[in-house]
C-alpha cells in the first residue's frame, strides 16, 4: 500500500495565484499477478493481502501451465510471490511461465527472498543470490536464507521467462541467479522483439544514495557493480540478447494488451 496526493480543485483569486485543494488517499499496490487456463488470482483489500479471484484467465495455456507476472521488486512482491506459489502448488501445476516484462527492479532484499523459490541447484542453507563488487576490491554479497525451490517445484519442473527492453536491474540480478543455479538456460528466456531489436534493459550497476541531514537534499552515486553469483557475469550495457541464445519473439508493444507475444510463446515453444 501508499499513499498518493490529488490536486481536487483549484480556486482563482484575483492577483493571489492558484489555490487548490489536496486529499491524501491510500491507494493498494498489486505487485503479483496469477493466471492458468481456468482461473486467475490478484491481491485487493486496504493493504492488498487479500488473495482474490480474477477473471483474467488465460485460456490458450496447457493444463500444466500457470503464468505469474511480477511487476516490482519493491513492498509486499516476497510476500505476494509466496502466496501465488501456494496456489501454483495446490493447482497442481508443473511449467511456470514467470513475466517479468516491464519490471525494472527494486530492492536487493526482496530479490533475495523471491529468488529463493527460483534456484534451483542453489545449496540447501545460505546461498548468494547477486554480488555487488565496489572499488579497491571490496565486494558484498547478497544471499537467500535457504533453498527453497523443492517446495513448489520438482526435478521435472520447467520454467520460462518474459522479458523486454524494460526488464532491468533486479529482474536481470534473478535471470542471473536462474540461470547460474540451473533453473533455466537461456533458451528458456523470451524476448520481446520491437522494432527489430530483442534485448533486456542491460543494468548491472547500483546506486547509493547519499543524504544531507541539515538541508534535507541528497545525491545518488553509482557505486558498485553487479554480478551474477557464480559466473560473475555484469551485464551492464548489454543485457540478454538472442546472441546468448535467448529466444527473440515479435510484440505488439511494452504495454501489449492481447499478449501476442504470451501466445506466441505459448503456441510455438509449450504446446
Amino acid at each position: 500500500t501508499g499513499q498518493m496526493f490529488t490536486l481536487l480543485a483549484a480556486e482563482n483569486k484575483e492577483d493571489e495565484g492558484s489555490f487548490y485543494t489536496v486529499c491524501k488517499a491510500v491507494y493498494e499496490q498489486n505487485y503479483v499477478f496469477y493466471a492458468d487456463n481456468a482461473l486467475s488470482y490478484r491481491f485487493t483489500g486496504e493493504k492488498a493481502d487479500v488473495l482474490t479471484e480474477g477473471e483474467d484467465r488465460l485460456c490458450y495455456l496447457p493444463a500444466d501451465t500457470a503464468c505469474i507476472r511480477l511487476d516490482s521488486f519493491s513492498g509486499d512482491a516476497a510476500e505476494q510471490f509466496s502466496k501465488i506459489l501456494q496456489v501454483f502448488s495446490s493447482r497442481g501445476k508443473n511449467r511456470l511461465i514467470l513475466d517479468l516484462r516491464n519490471n525494472g527492479g527494486g530492492q536487493m532484499n526482496i530479490l533475495c527472498d523471491i529468488a529463493a523459490y527460483l534456484c534451483k541447484d542453489a545449496k540447501n542453507g545460505k546461498f548468494p543470490v547477486s554480488v555487488a563488487r565496489y572499488k579497491k576490491d571490496r565486494n558484498e554479497a547478497y544471499y537467500a536464507n535457504r533453498n527453497r525451490y523443492g517446495e513448489y517445484f520438482s526435478d521435472n519442473s520447467e520454467i520460462y521467462i518474459l522479458a523486454n527492453e524494460n526488464t532491468a536491474s533486479a529482474s536481470e540480478a534473478l535471470m542471473g541467479a536462474m540461470l547460474d543455479y540451473g533453473t533455466i538456460e537461456y533458451s528458456d528466456i523470451f524476448l520481446a522483439e520491437l522494432g527489430g531489436v530483442a534485448k533486456s534493459y542491460g543494468k548491472g550497476i547500483m546506486q547509493t544514495t547519499y543524504g544531507n541531514i541539515l538541508t534535507g537534499e541528497a545525491v545518488k552515486l553509482t557505486t558498485a557493480t553487479v554480478h551474477w553469483p557464480v559466473s560473475d557475469v555484469c551485464i551492464q550495457g548489454k543485457g540478454v540478447l538472442p546472441a546468448d541464445n535467448a529466444v527473440a519473439v515479435p510484440a505488439a508493444g511494452y504495454a501489449d494488451f492481447a499478449d501476442t507475444m504470451l501466445r506466441t510463446v505459448v503456441a510455438n515453444y509449450l504446446a
